[in-house]
């Protein structure tokens, strides 16, 4: 096997590994011929460079599993209470004029505001199954309790009634008219 690096001047670098014998080394080729230089970290036995090379992959594989799915949403908001959110006037009120874009929003309400075009777009495709469950009692009682509210938001983030009509068989599952 050969493996060429070239450099921008006149040296090229050239690294050799025989194949029978798991033995290497390195060659320089200069403007006045080749000589050979003595690296000796690449005189690896074969057994030794496919152990490398397995925990090469081994920690390349811990590191992809242990990496957070950057498919999902967040779930460090899955535990705030949104029966205590829907059922006081004034934390629903700073919830609606936050995504409102007309009063100051919590950690909370920011990440809602930049996750909902793209909950709506994806069909809540990187939704974990709490937010679904949230976000269909939280519109099941907008539309039932805050009819006004749930209209201006509807408006605000689905202008075209696009997305509406594509929930509406789901809306209608849960008993919810939009």
């Amino acid at each position: 096997m050969r493996v060429s690096v070239r450099s921008t001047g006149k040296l090229n670098i050239f690294l050799m590994f025989q194949q029978n014998k798991g033995e290497g080394g390195v060659v320089a080729r200069l403007p006045g011929g080749v000589q050979p230089v003595s690296l000796p970290f690449l005189h690896i036995q074969t057994a030794m460079k496919a152990s490398v090379i397995c925990l090469l992959l081994l920690v390349a594989v811990a590191y992809v599993a242990a990496r957070p799915e950057e498919d999902k949403y967040t779930n460090k908001f899955d535990n705030v209470n949104v029966d205590q959110i829907l059922h006081s006037d004034r934390l629903l009120t700073n919830y609606y004029k936050c995504l409102m874009d007309e009063g100051r929003c919590t950690a909370e309400g920011n990440e809602l505001k930049k996750v909902l075009p793209d909950a709506l777009a994806t069909e809540c495709k990187k939704c974990s199954d709490k937010q679904r469950e949230v976000i269909r009692k939280v519109i099941k009682y907008l539309v039932d309790n805050k009819p006004e509210l749930w209209t201006n938001l509807a408006n605000k983030y689905d202008p075209e009634k696009k997305y509406r009509m594509k929930f509406e068989e789901e809306a209608k599952k849960i008993g919810v008219k939009v």
